[in-house]
């Protein structure tokens, strides 16, 4: 049996422990409100997307919202950074509005319009409209009076679904860039003018009635041009100079003035599952420098029964395929019925 004085110490130790117990149940504290985690996210996208509206927006005042937006892209671009989006409400954009060009975009930002029918950037004759940035997109707008270019890209960025008119040159790039589903008409140049070593992807654009050349390939370029519809410009559909070694894949180049694909110098193109046909002179046209060997011309379609073999010309004669220097040629083979089983595979 214990002792009384081994039993005291122990309810002494168990009410000292019950009561220690208790305070600490009434100083824990009441944890603050706090929003649920789809709140915390909605709001991370509010913060992500700039506002710009000519009409009703304020650069002074506004705070870049839905609600009270910038007046300017200039400034919407100034107050955005990587991974933010910049929408741009219809209207023009102008030096009249408060624009100052070049527009330079910021890493990672994405510059979207409304819809290119209802958004227009006018450069009103600056040398440069818009200017990219590595990762940067532009998207649904229509950029216009670039006394030099459009568009100049030259890091890795997109530009999709826009419209480029009424410039000297359309889009000019000098890098690795996306240019995708766009208009490029009427600009009193050249449509897409890639020079340097870019080597970007242009993909499924309309490219036509443009001044000068549709696209043009310069110095060491190596772009990809794929299901694009290049026609009824009012000199050559492609040109390939210098060193360019550009693959054509599935493009339609019909109803140029001057030869659809007019290669000179150094350049050597690849053409696979092209359709060339209906220009106003040469369907191909190999200008090279004498002893620059062979192009490959596999599976397009042209105008006439595809040739079977190396086909040549002299200058005053219109055949549709012209070879004009001494050790060139183009090796042609396939033709309509390999070009579908190439697509069926």
């Amino acid at each position: 049996m214990r002792s009384v004085r081994s039993a005291v110490p122990l309810s002494g130790c168990a009410l000292f422990l019950a009561l220690f117990a208790a305070g600490c149940r009434e100083a824990a504290p009441t944890l603050p409100d706090t929003p649920s985690v789809s709140s915390a996210i909605s709001a991370s996208r509010i913060s992500l997307e700039i506002f710009v509206d000519a009409a009703t927006g304020d650069d002074a005042a506004g705070n870049g919202s839905a609600a009270f937006p910038f007046r300017t892209i200039s400034r919407g671009l100034q107050a955005g950074s990587s991974g933010m989006t910049v929408t741009v409400r219809p209207g023009i954009y102008s030096p009249a509005t408060g624009e100052s060009f070049p527009l330079r975009l910021k890493d990672g930002l994405t510059l979207r319009g409304a819809a290119a029918e209802t958004v227009t950037i006018d450069g009103a004759g600056a040398a440069v409209v818009l200017e990219d940035a590595p990762q940067a997109r532009i998207e649904q707008l229509t950029v216009r009076g670039g006394g030099q270019a459009g568009m100049v890209l030259g890091f890795s960025s997109t530009a999709a679904l826009c419209a480029l008119r009424q410039n000297f040159r359309g889009v000019v790039c000098e890098s690795s860039a996306s240019v995708e589903d766009c208009l490029i008409e009427n600009n009193s140049d050249t449509g897409i003018y890639i020079r340097g070593s870019a080597a970007p992807a242009v993909r499924r654009n309309v490219i036509r009635g443009n001044g000068g050349e549709g696209v043009e390939c310069r110095e060491d370029s190596a772009p990809l041009l794929r299901g694009n519809d290049i026609r009824e410009n009012q000199k050559h559909g492609v040109v390939c100079t210098d060193s360019a070694s550009p693959l054509l894949q599935e493009n339609t180049i019909t109803q140029n003035v001057l030869p659809e694909v007019y290669v000179l110098f150094g350049a050597r193109p690849t053409l696979s599952g092209n359709i060339i046909r209906d220009n106003a002179r040469y369907n191909i046209d190999d200008a090279r420098s004498p002893g620059q060997g062979e192009i490959s011309a596999l599976g397009n379609t042209w105008n006439d029964p595809q040739p079977s073999g190396t086909i040549s010309g002299p200058a005053d004669s219109r055949p549709n395929y012209f070879i004009k220097e001494a050790g060139n040629s183009i090796r042609f083979s396939g033709g309509a019925a390999a070009v579908r089983r190439r697509r069926l595979s």
